[in-house]
């Protein structure tokens, strides 16, 4: 007669699953309910009947997206960070783009005292107060992004100042201890910012640095340039936009740094004549519009040849400062409602 042996002691302790008290669950709906799914689902009617995005700056900056401003150390990325939450903040005209003027909360992760001269250069420069501007608010240290906990921090503070521009400079200072070759630190990143951004439906941007060949774009994983709606590109004398996800690229526009007093704005080359001519236009503007010879003669009494104001309209007009209420032939020139 063979003897039996008995069970080991870890299966004597072990209950059969019908013993369990309740089955293992596949999914804890405590976790990620199934809601939070089926909660986002659209119809095809409702997807196409989402609005469109809102832009900041025509072209360049748009609400609820994410957007890089690259280029080498030394190129002025910082004055023109600056100078876009100004124009942002105030609502003036950007270098002939309309801007929609909204708070803006800047994050200045390092050189806060010279951020502070380059905001006093730009109010000098533009003959502009802030007085009866939308707020800008100015957190001068880093926040380390690449921790949830920060992010959703940041987040819940921009929500509740009620901010469309949220400005990180530079990314590399609010993102300690990520890898920026690593695809996986660089996911998790985008995805913190994600937080933000769905939360203050801002544009949230980024202040970056160029790799050592300029061509290859921004430092870092692809991951960061797969991520952005918006990429653009600042060498020593050249703005161009790079990626534009949802609208068409603006041309590139030839950039150069303005000493003031105090320290410099960046602006483009052609800024000053267009400048001329949008304020003879505002000089004589009435309703309905005036016509371009009148126009024309404001700006010659400026100082401004015939030629150059030519090339100042048409920019002006294609980037809809100034809109045409008439024909072709009789023309009604009138500063568009975002510009007066």
């Amino acid at each position: 007669m063979t003897a039996t042996m008995p069970a080991p002691s870890w299966m004597q302790r072990a209950p059969r699953a019908a013993e369990r008290a309740e089955p293992l669950p596949t999914h804890d709906d405590r976790i990620y309910p199934p809601e939070k799914i089926s909660g986002r689902l659209l119809t095809t009617t409702q997807l196409n009947s989402l609005p469109p995005l809102k832009p900041l700056i025509n072209h360049f900056l748009y609400q609820d997206t994410l957007a890089m401003l690259y280029g080498p150390s030394g190129s002025g990325k910082t004055f023109l960070a600056v100078a876009w939450a100004m124009h942002i903040a105030t609502g003036r005209w950007w270098e002939g783009h309309t801007v929609e003027p909204t708070p803006v909360l800047y994050i200045i992760a390092e050189g806060a005292r010279g951020v502070g001269k380059r905001v006093e250069a730009w109010t000098e420069h533009n003959k502009q107060t802030l007085e009866q501007s939308e707020p800008i608010y100015w957190h001068p240290a880093a926040i380390n992004l690449a921790e949830r906990p920060q992010a959703e921090a940041l987040a819940t503070v921009a929500a509740e100042l009620g901010v469309g521009l949220v400005v990180i400079d530079t990314l590399a200072r609010c993102a300690v201890g990520a890898e920026e070759n690593s695809a996986k630190d660089m996911g998790k990143l985008v995805d913190n910012c994600d937080i933000i951004r769905n939360k203050t439906k801002a544009c949230i941007l980024f202040v970056h640095h160029s790799g050592k060949d300029l061509s290859s774009g921004a430092r870092g994983s692809s991951v960061l340039r797969a991520a952005m709606d918006t990429e653009i590109s600042l060498s020593s004398d050249t703005l161009t936009v790079t990626k534009a996800k949802d609208w068409d690229p603006p041309k590139a526009l030839n950039v150069k740094l303005t000493p003031t007093e105090r320290s410099c704005v960046l602006v483009s080359c052609g800024a000053e004549t267009n400048n001329v001519a949008l304020d003879a236009l505002r000089e004589i503007m009435v309703p309905g519009g005036v016509s371009a010879s009148v126009w024309r003669k404001s700006s010659q009494s400026e100082g401004m040849s015939d030629s150059t104001f030519y090339r100042a309209r048409k920019q002006l007009v294609e980037n809809k400062v100034v809109v045409n209420l008439g024909s072709d032939k009789a023309t009604k020139y009138v500063i568009s409602d975002t510009t007066s």
